[in-house]
C-alpha cells in the first residue's frame, strides 16, 4: 500500500519520486497515463476504483508486470480529503494462466473440429452397404468408445464367389488406432480382391504392418470366408476374439481360436487356415472384438460380458434374422454394461444361413440406432 498526503512540499516530494520510480501504464496499449490520469492522482482527488488492470515498471521489475490495482481516498476522522491509498497486487501469474487456459481452450476447440471431421471421413471406411446373397443374412454394426475407432469390419465379395466377412481392433481407440485401422483396410481390400486366401492376407498384412507400426500397436483382426455355395466356412484368426457358430436352435456349436499372433508383433509369421467347417441351414455366425466381450457390468467392474453373455442372448433370438440378433446383443450389453460406459470400441458382425447359394444382390444399411454404424 501506498499512502501519501495532499498537502506539504515534503509530501509533493514524496509522491512524484513514487510517480518517477513506479510508472503505470494502461494494461491493453502499455502507454503511459495522463498526467493527471494516474491511479495515484485519481485516488488523490476522491476516486474510488477496484481491480483496475494496470502495467507497472518498477526499479526492482524493470522488465515490468502486469497488476492489479484497487484505489480509494484518504480522509481524516472529519472526512477531509488528505491523500490516496493505492494497493497493489501482482497479477503476472494470473494473467499467464488465463493466457494458457486460452490457448489451450482454443487448441482442444481445434482438434474437437479436427475429431469430427476424422469421425466423418471414417464412417465412409465401414460398408454402407450389405451384401443381400440368396441363402445369407448379413449385418454389422460398431460403436465407438471415442469420436473415431481403431475396429474395422467389411464384407468383401471375392472373384471366386465366395465371400469374404473382415473383423479387425486395433489396440487402444482414438485418432491413432483410427488411421491404423484405414491402412489396414485398405491391405486387406487390395489383397481379397486379388485373390488371396484369408491365410495369405494375414501374411503380407502382418508383414507390412510389422515394419510400419510403433511398438505399443498391434492389430488383432478375424477373416471368414464362405463358399460361393454358403455351405462352408474357412478362416484364419490373428490373436482375435473367437468367432462363435451357432446352430438352428442356438447351441453353440463351434468357437474359432486364433491361428497366429495379432498383425505387427512378429514380421515373420506364417498363419494357420481352417477349412471345410460346415456353415448348415439357419446356423448364426457371430464376429466380435474385444468391446464385446469384455465390456464390464454395472453392478461389478470384475464381471464381463463374455462369450456366455453372446450365446445367452443367441439362444434366446436364434429364431430372428441377423439384424434382430445383432440388436438383441446390443441391448443386452446395454443392460449390462450400461447407457454411455463402454471403455473399449464395440463392433459385431452377424451371419445366418437362410439356405440355398450365393445369389448377389445389395441392400442399403438401415441404422440399428443413431450411436451405431451399421450396415
Amino acid at each position: 500500500r501506498f499512502g501519501f498526503k495532499s498537502r506539504g512540499l515534503g509530501d509533493v516530494y514524496k509522491r512524484q519520486v513514487f510517480e518517477r520510480s513506479v510508472r503505470f501504464m494502461s494494461a491493453e496499449e502499455k502507454t503511459p497515463y495522463g498526467p493527471h490520469d494516474s491511479p495515484l492522482q485519481r485516488a488523490m482527488r476522491g476516486e474510488v476504483f477496484d481491480q483496475e488492470a494496470c502495467f507497472v515498471y518498477t526499479p526492482a521489475r524493470p522488465e515490468g508486470v502486469y497488476v492489479s490495482v484497487c484505489g480509494s481516498p484518504l480522509r481524516d476522522e472529519w472526512g477531509k480529503l488528505l491523500g490516496g491509498v493505492l494497493a497493489i497486487r501482482d497479477d503476472t501469474e494470473r494473467r499467464r494462466s488465463e493466457s494458457e487456459l486460452r490457448e489451450k481452450t482454443a487448441r482442444l476447440r481445434e482438434r474437437a473440429v479436427e475429431m469430427e471431421l476424422a469421425a466423418e471421413v471414417q464412417k465412409r471406411f465401414y460398408p454402407s452397404v450389405a451384401p443381400r446373397v440368396g441363402g445369407l443374412d448379413v449385418a454389422g454394426a460398431v460403436r465407438p468408445a471415442d469420436e473415431t475407432c481403431g475396429d474395422y469390419y467389411d464384407f468383401l465379395e471375392l472373384p471366386d464367389g465366395s465371400l469374404l466377412l473382415a473383423i479387425g481392433d486395433v489396440s487402444g481407440h482414438g485418432l491413432g488406432p483410427a488411421l491404423v485401422m484405414a491402412e489396414t483396410r485398405a491391405y486387406v481390400r487390395s489383397l481379397a480382391r486379388s485373390g488371396h486366401s484369408p491365410r495369405e492376407i494375414l501374411d503380407r498384412v502382418n508383414a507390412q504392418l510389422a515394419s510400419d507400426l510403433a511398438d505399443d500397436l498391434f492389430v488383432t483382426m478375424l477373416l471368414m470366408r464362405i463358399s460361393s455355395d454358403g455351405s462352408m466356412l474357412a478362416f484364419a484368426s490373428a490373436g482375435h476374439t473367437p468367432a462363435l457358430l451357432f446352430s438352428r436352435d442356438g447351441t453353440l456349436k463351434r468357437e474359432m481360436i486364433r491361428s497366429g499372433p495379432p498383425l505387427g508383433v512378429v514380421e515373420d509369421c506364417t498363419y494357420r487356415m481352417e477349412q471345410g467347417i460346415p456353415f448348415d441351414e439357419n446356423d448364426v455366425l457371430v464376429l466380435m472384438t474385444d468391446g464385446v466381450t469384455e465390456a464390464s457390468s454395472t453392478e461389478n467392474e470384475e464381471e464381463h460380458f463374455e462369450e456366455d453373455g453372446v450365446a445367452a442372448v443367441v439362444a434366446d433370438t436364434c429364431h430372428r434374422n441377423a439384424a434382430g440378433i445383432l440388436r438383441a446383443i446390443d441391448d443386452a450389453l446395454l443392460g449390462f454394461a450400461g447407457e454411455g460406459s463402454y471403455r473399449d470400441d464395440v463392433t459385431l458382425v452377424l451371419c445366418k444361413r437362410n439356405g440355398g447359394s450365393l445369389v448377389r444382390s445389395r441392400r442399403r444399411h438401415r441404422s440399428l440406432e443413431t450411436t451405431w454404424t451399421d450396415a
